[in-house]
């Protein structure tokens, strides 16, 4: 029986870990769970799924959130086209703190997955030994 491969894995226990914590309401695992889903990212593509945990992830006031459910509705991608609720989700009451907020956010979890994927190379090449 071949040894399993350790990236694969550290991806199935990340999105267990994202997801329950997206059950717990968290809503930045909410939007990431959201992502994952709605993009295919290890998991099965599900678009309607991935969008309504984004949904609850903007009504948690998670603001990146927020502006991919008002992209949603303002384009109707997953959704019937609303410009209301585009509007609706698009108010923001910051913008210059929410760009602040996105780099910050995006630069952590850069940081955090190579950290995560280093590790698993190195856990892979302890099986080989």
């Amino acid at each position: 029986m071949a040894a399993a491969n350790p990236k694969y894995i550290l991806r199935n226990w990340m999105l267990a870990e994202a997801y329950e914590a997206a059950e717990r309401g968290d809503p930045v695992a909410q939007w990431v769970t959201g992502r994952l889903l709605s993009e295919g990212r290890g998991v099965a593509r599900d678009a309607a799924a991935g969008l309504a945990w984004i949904e609850r992830a903007a009504r948690a006031g998670h603001e990146p959130a927020r502006l991919a459910l008002a992209r949603a509705y303002y384009r109707g991608e997953g959704v019937t086209r609303d410009l209301v609720l585009a509007q609706q989700f698009a108010e923001l009451q910051d913008a210059p703190a929410l760009v602040d907020a996105a780099h910050s956010e995006a630069a952590e979890l850069r940081q955090n997955a190579a950290q995560m994927l280093r590790r698993a190379d190195e856990l892979e090449g302890e099986t080989r030994r």
